[in-house]
């Protein structure tokens, strides 16, 4: 049990935030670790709307990389930065704050971008 305990402590925290605007831009989530930044922003729709806001929060975060996670039936990137993944896709994303890697998704398939 001891050295679970080690384990645990010795993992670095992340900080998690949100981010908004008062004219309602906003991000879902900020996630800050080891000096890296990634945003995820959620939609509900499985052809998600990626809208200005979105691209001004990105902008105004300037994080390392961005997520939009929807149901949609494959990951996609509308350009360099933004990413569009399932919620499961997101699963290596704090390994990726570790070191640079693919991500594998919940099916078993190796993701060709690197999370960060």
């Amino acid at each position: 049990m001891q050295y679970l305990d080690c384990a645990i402590d010795t993992k670095p925290k992340a900080e998690v935030s949100f981010y908004r605007t008062a004219d309602g831009t906003e991000m879902d989530f900020v996630v800050s670790m080891r000096g890296k930044t990634v945003a995820i922003e959620c939609k509900a729709g499985s052809a998600p709307a990626i809208g200005k806001g979105t691209y001004s929060a990105i902008d105004a975060i300037r994080p390392d990389r961005a997520y939009v996670v929807a149901p949609v039936d494959e990951p996609y990137s509308p350009n360099e930065k933004l990413t569009v993944v399932r919620l499961d896709d997101l699963g290596g994303i704090y390994d990726g704050f570790m070191e640079k890697s693919h991500a594998v998704f919940a099916d078993g398939r190796l993701g060709s971008h690197a999370l960060l």
